[in-house]
């Protein structure tokens, strides 16, 4: 039988929804009980492909 380990490492870290826009629209569209199917950046909604295009090319998303 295997003894359990006493110790745990555990690292919390917050990131502003600015931080990963993708994961912020994601959450707040399934939030609003919202569902998508989609394969790719090519046929998902227009909003979601710019944030990944963004996300991919490394540009930050500026708070107004």
């Amino acid at each position: 039988m295997h003894k359990p380990d006493s110790s745990l490492n555990v690292q919390v870290k917050h990131v502003f929804r600015e931080g990963n826009m993708v994961a912020d629209y994601l959450a707040k569209h399934g939030a609003a009980g919202g569902s998508m199917n989609f394969i790719g950046e090519e046929v998902s909604p227009e909003r979601l492909g710019g944030l990944l295009r963004t996300d991919r090319l490394g540009i930050p998303y500026i708070r107004r």
